[in-house]
């Protein structure tokens, strides 16, 4: 059957043209997930479907998932949820860090650097004359935000998580490596704090709820302390007028691994639920930088 719809051409071109905008206006439409920053089932534009990119997946859930955005918020999100048995696939049953280029070589030290200026950056801003005591890397993998801290003050105590191991033997400078999902752990991370600063780099777009792990960063964290997060965010040069290939094609198109991508005004609203306030957002092409701190205001 076409589904393909032909309007008669004799018409005024005005009322061809309103007819059109009527019938591609992107509508309001129910999806399978909740959207994860406010909670809002209702989202504005249904943008288009995405394939799993990672083979690790196939066979754990679906092939096809959805690319949503929130009508609320702005985020953008994937639905439905992967099963847990495609989050073992993804990061507990195959290799991610080991032999992967991207963690090694000149790719590694340039990360590294980045990762140490922005620490040397976060520690100047600091008016009390303290030093980075504790540092927390959730998601840590090869634990390069440790590496960073130490080698700006080896006095400095390092405590990683992550829910593989793959990594845990591979990082002698971090002081705790804790291995398990990372509510299994919330005792000996709190007993380990607080924190001056906690990491969260390219892992919130990871997260199937990233308000409730913000909300225990913030328990987590010292007075004046630093969340600091880098994430993916959209496509260099997209808007809502782009074509949807634009997405399909970007290079952090990880689906599903990559269950949602923040802008501005979504983390602000992901920091309001969690009991921070954005410090600093700092777009850097298609992704971003972002310092998030303690709040006097409840969560909303």
């Amino acid at each position: 059957m076409n589904s393909t719809i032909t309007l008669p051409r004799h018409l005024p071109w005005y009322l061809l043209a309103r007819i059109e905008s009527c019938i591609t206006r992107p509508f309001k439409t129910k999806v399978d997930r909740d959207c994860p920053t406010c909670r809002g089932r209702t989202v504005t534009k249904h943008m288009g479907p995405l394939d799993a990119t990672s083979y690790n997946v196939r066979g754990f859930g679906p092939r096809h998932f959805d690319l949503v955005c929130c009508s609320d918020c702005d985020l953008i999100f994937l639905s439905p949820l992967p099963p847990d048995k495609a989050f073992e696939a993804l990061y507990i049953r195959f290799p991610q860090f080991v032999g992967h280029p991207a963690y090694h070589g000149e790719n590694a030290k340039a990360a590294l650097q980045f990762y140490r200026d922005r620490l040397a950056e976060i520690l100047s801003l600091r008016r009390d004359g303290r030093r980075l005591d504790r540092v927390l890397e959730i998601g840590s993998g090869l634990s390069l935000i440790s590496l960073a801290a130490k080698l700006l003050d080896h006095h400095t105590f390092a405590v990683a998580q992550d829910i593989s191991q793959e990594a845990a033997g591979l990082c002698p400078w971090v002081d705790r490596y804790l291995v398990g999902p990372l509510e299994s752990k919330k005792e000996e991370i709190q007993g380990a704090g607080p924190f001056d600063v906690i990491s969260m780099t390219h892992v919130i777009e990871h997260l199937p709820d990233p308000v409730q792990v913000l909300r225990l960063c913030a328990d987590w964290l010292s007075k004046r302390g630093t969340i600091f997060v880098t994430a993916p965010s959209r496509p260099v040069g997209w808007n809502e007028s782009s074509p949807f290939e634009m997405w399909k094609n970007w290079e952090y198109n990880h689906t599903p691994a990559h269950l949602q991508y923040f802008n501005r005004k979504s983390l602000e609203q992901c920091c309001l639920r969690s009991g921070l306030h954005l410090l600093k957002y700092e777009p850097d092409k298609d992704s971003f930088v972002a310092w998030l701190g303690c709040s006097s205001k409840k969560p909303a």
